[in-house]
């Protein structure tokens, strides 16, 4: 029994350490270096207090600033997946999560992005937000912003409720994962902010690795 007992609280700490999802409550970003990759040198992303916290820092007086800080802790592409950024929000900007497709080549960039905002959801062609209304609520704050994706399907989740559901099946698989922050920069001056406390990835791929590696140590400990 004594035996029996040790091996199934070993089994429980071998569950726990591969779970199937990668979750960052940016308390200790120095224990996940290289999880996040800045893209773009118009904004400021920094990790304090379990909060991860960014600002625009603008080059142009007008334009549309599209900053992005790119998931790198799972090797890409991804095929089916839940992300979800918890209690998320923004002041004089957009803040989210982005999902790219890569379309083209070395030689030619082609890139197409749906860009899914606390309050806002848009599509972008090669780090353009294309022109159009998009589609609004007024939600500048959330406990919880989630996306699923799998095959082509994209599902928005707000705070638990469902917010948008629709295909695409041009996007067969995701290539690149990244929060993204969004304002147009005007003369006024206002400098665009958002800040979120954590971020969860799932997916049944971390399942099946999580699978093999348990059945792996299982198969050690009944060594003799």
């Amino acid at each position: 029994m004594k035996l029996f007992g040790c091996l199934c609280i070993a089994i429980t700490f071998i569950a726990a350490a591969f779970a199937s999802d990668w979750h960052d409550d940016f308390t200790e970003p120095a224990e996940k270096e290289g999880a996040w990759q800045q893209e773009g040198n118009e904004s400021a992303w920094v990790f304090e207090g379990g909060v991860l916290k960014a600002e625009t820092r603008p080059q142009k007086l007008l334009g549309t600033l599209v900053e992005h800080l790119r998931f790198a802790a799972v090797p890409a592409p991804y095929e089916a997946f839940t992300v979800i950024l918890h209690n998320a929000g923004a002041e004089n900007a957009h803040f989210g999560i982005a999902l790219a497709k890569d379309f083209g080549d070395e030689a030619n960039q082609d890139t197409g992005s749906y860009l899914f905002f606390t309050n806002d959801m848009r599509v972008a062609r090669n780090g353009k937000v294309l022109v159009g209304d998009g589609t609004r609520w007024n939600t500048d704050e959330l406990e919880q912003l989630e996306v699923r994706f799998h095959a082509g399907r994209f599902q928005l989740f707000a705070d638990g409720e469902s917010r948008l559901d629709f295909k695409d099946a041009n996007f067969n698989k995701i290539d690149s994962i990244s929060l993204v922050l969004a304002n147009f920069v005007q003369d006024d001056g206002k400098i665009g902010k958002a800040w979120a406390d954590a971020f969860t990835f799932s997916s049944p791929a971390l399942d099946a690795s999580a699978k093999g590696k348990l059945a792996t140590t299982w198969g050690y400990l009944k060594r003799p």
